[in-house]
């Protein structure tokens, strides 16, 4: 049976959407098809793969991978300590005549020709964001690529290096598939090319949803799924929620954060996530401030799934977010440096709570079978 290796930020069963994404897309392709293995990319930067299983999906790497992590981990022996600070001074030794980014390439090349070897594998799919490029062309074996971030808009890279190592990458893969709302500025940057548009299999399917209304039981009046970074400007939406005397659940990774307007809570996922989704009245966005305000939230894809109404928080009103939601009917857009007159006419508003048929079918093509097609039928053509 023919092996894939997945290249992905994140493993299967961890809870983001970008891990659901990559779970549909293994699902879809078929462990009867294929024999499925997952390199997790942020793994090149830990010196530390282990082989792991999720089912029957085999997995390569760590989740602990900061210097700092590795350090204090209970979990890594001191023998293994060790080994890591002489490879972290061999790397920075090296560093001083080899440009970094150049270096980290190489690494990456050593780890991942050992586990193609290991694992025989006959395609690489890389799946992850745009920080963790995989230089696959000298491995001799087909590779496709698949962006769900975007190196164009990002403000912190070396464009120079960056644009040509995409190049590279773009000109000797079968296939890169590009999110449709990157691909225009893709072709504009790059032009015609072996660029495959595709969008993001993260709808959640009709059963699921409704299977979800029908469990509800604690009611949440506000509800924000994911992370709070700076450029998402938390600090003033605390304070809009603090001057409306609101409180925001908050399903977060970040434990350490203390607010009197919101109410943090472990992130879920699978129908711990889709119950509370259900739950609540309203769904928050904390939209990107610039320069990232071309890149899209993966949380927007669940919330149009339950057809709640959405209240989107930001400062720039041609953000991705604002454009992925155009034609949704209940929706509010409040500027965090306007007044709140609009956004309490909207929380007046008398919705239904219940599952809205007609708005979802208006994002159906992100259904993971529909949108995952076009990967699938690329797969199966590249392997042979």
């Amino acid at each position: 049976m023919k092996k894939i290796l997945f290249i992905a930020d994140y493993f299967p069963n961890e809870k983001n959407s970008v891990a659901e994404a990559l779970n549909s897309l293994i699902e879809n392709v078929g462990t009867s098809n294929y024999k499925m293995v997952v390199l997790k990319a942020t793994s090149f930067y830990s010196d530390f793969i282990e082989k792991s299983t999720i089912g029957e999906i085999v997995c390569y790497g760590r989740s602990v991978c900061t210097a700092k992590a590795i350090l204090k981990s209970k979990n890594i022996s001191i023998k293994e300590k060790v080994k890591y600070l002489f490879k972290k001074i061999g790397y920075f030794i090296k560093g001083i005549f080899i440009k970094k980014s150049v270096l980290q390439v190489k690494e990456r090349e050593k780890i991942l020709k050992k586990i193609v070897k290991r694992e025989k594998i006959d395609l690489i799919f890389s799946f992850t964001s745009p920080y963790n490029w995989n230089n696959c062309s000298s491995l001799k074996i087909p590779y496709l690529y698949m962006l769900y971030d975007t190196y164009i808009t990002d403000p912190i890279v070396d464009r120079r290096y960056c644009f040509a190592l995409e190049r590279h990458i773009i000109d000797n893969s079968k296939g890169y598939f590009v999110p449709h709302f990157f691909y225009e500025d893709y072709l504009k940057i790059y032009g015609e090319n072996n660029f495959i548009k595709y969008n993001f299999p993260a709808l959640i399917s009709k059963e699921k949803v409704l299977q979800a209304y029908n469990s509800v039981q604690e009611k949440y009046g506000f509800a924000y799924f994911g992370q709070v970074q700076s450029f998402r400007n938390a600090d003033k939406i605390e304070h809009i929620f603090k001057s409306l005397n609101l409180k925001l659940e908050v399903f977060t990774h970040q434990r350490d954060l203390v607010s009197d307007a919101f109410s943090i809570h472990k992130p879920l996922s699978g129908e711990d996530l889709y119950n509370s989704v259900a739950s609540s009245r309203y769904l928050v966005v904390f939209d990107n401030s610039a320069p990232y305000e071309n890149y899209l939230p993966s949380k927007v894809y669940l919330y149009v799934s339950f057809t709640k109404p959405i209240i989107i928080f930001g400062d720039n009103k041609d953000s991705a977010t604002i454009r992925f939601f155009k034609d949704y009917p209940n929706c509010y857009y409040q500027n965090i440096n306007e007044p709140l007159d609009g956004l309490k006419d909207f929380l007046n508003k008398d919705f239904k709570d219940e599952f809205d048929e007609r708005v979802f079918n208006s994002y159906i093509d992100y259904l993971p079978e529909k949108a995952t097609k076009i990967v699938v039928d690329k797969i199966n053509e590249v392997i042979v």
